[in-house]
């Protein structure tokens, strides 16, 4: 896994794992989660990274790496 900011833009990004972007689904308003072919979680952006702390508070301060995610983007039609 790998943290990525850039200050420029306030952007905070975790890559999980490396491969090709196939799909980017909306988890969260300003929260998007990066998928591979088959449906692999490969990164998260916070487009707004003050939105981390909140994100993992609704998400009661836990959030399993890749998961959830899965699971999540499976919620929102991924």
């Amino acid at each position: 896994m790998r943290f990525e900011y850039s200050a420029s833009g306030n952007v905070l990004y975790l890559r999980l794992q490396s491969g090709t972007v196939a799909k980017t689904v909306e988890i969260e308003a300003m929260v998007y989660l990066d998928l591979d072919a088959s449906g692999q979680p490969l990164g998260v952006e916070f487009a707004s990274a003050e939105e981390f702390l909140p994100f993992l508070e609704r998400h009661d301060g836990v959030l399993d790496v890749p998961g959830d995610l899965a699971d999540l983007a499976a919620a929102h039609g991924a």
